[in-house]
């Protein structure tokens, strides 16, 4: 299962990528920037969507892929349990990754 969702996830960042740089090829790169910053607050309502919407039915999602996966009764209460590991994780890397808040602080506390 972990396999395939690392094979899944390498294969989304390659079309991500094959898609940014045909857009740019075909837009330009200054115009690629002007169109993702128009773009920026719908791609953060998305992802708080999907944070929400994710946790939010996280039991249910959970018991649809321990039934599809075959799990026993004890790796379905670990993955329960971590809920909130798993979240606090999705925060960091939105804050530190996508927001990039630490090099902002240092940025400040550099200046």
């Amino acid at each position: 299962m972990i396999k395939h969702m690392v094979i899944g996830f390498v294969v989304l960042t390659f079309i991500v990528i094959f898609v940014t740089i045909l857009f740019q090829y075909q837009m330009g790169g200054v115009a690629l920037q002007a169109k993702l910053q128009e773009l920026k607050g719908i791609g953060i309502l998305m992802r708080g969507a999907l944070f929400v919407t994710v946790f939010g039915y996280w039991d249910f999602f959970m018991n649809w892929f321990a039934d599809k996966q075959g799990w026993d009764s004890n790796q379905l209460s670990h993955a329960l349990n971590s809920r909130w590991k798993i979240a606090g994780y999705m925060v960091l890397v939105e804050l530190f990754i996508v927001q990039n808040v630490l090099a902002k602080l240092v940025d400040m506390a550099v200046i």
